[in-house]
């Protein structure tokens, strides 16, 4: 399964994104130094909200290799919480669990949670490494993929506002 996942939905990697072993050591290195015993691990719904699980950050790495199993609800929920059954999970497909990856390259500390780091993740239909179509990540790395294909990159900014 970890062989399935290692080469992930992401396309080509980016330039300046570390590799795997680069990834895992920075990662190792930045719990060290930051003294983090907690990771938060997120990817985004269809409404853009965070789903997350807190994690030992003794366990990132494993987690990293291995996966994450988790309830595909989270591509199922109205934008007021409610699971509305679809094609891929019902009470006939017996709800399945999707597979979650973090993305170690991700790896920050939070200034405001001592102890504590954010690491977002790729999501995966299952084990086999199929990205998760309807995932805000999956279809952000189709995007980039497709840009890449045409010769153009994204540029993008967060514009924060009240």
């Amino acid at each position: 399964m970890a062989e399935a996942v290692k080469g992930r939905s992401r396309g080509a990697q980016a330039e300046d994104e570390p590799g795997p072993a680069a990834a895992a050591e920075r990662a190792r290195a930045l719990v060290e130094e930051h003294g983090i015993t907690t990771v938060e691990l997120c990817f985004a719904d269809l409404w853009g909200g965070l789903c997350g699980r807190r994690v030992p950050a003794a366990r990132l790495l494993d987690l990293a290799q291995a996966g994450v199993s988790w309830p595909n609800a989270p591509f199922a929920w109205s934008i007021s919480g409610e699971i509305v059954p679809v094609a891929y999970t019902n009470p006939d497909t017996g709800y399945p669990n999707m597979l979650v990856v973090p993305d170690l390259a991700s790896l920050r500390p939070l200034g405001w949670r001592t102890g504590t780091a954010v690491c977002f993740c790729d999501v995966h239909v299952d084990a086999s490494g199929a990205p998760m179509p309807m995932a805000p990540v999956s279809i952000l790395h189709r995007s980039v993929e497709r840009l890449a294909e045409l010769g153009l990159a994204a540029t993008v900014a967060v514009e924060l506002s009240r």
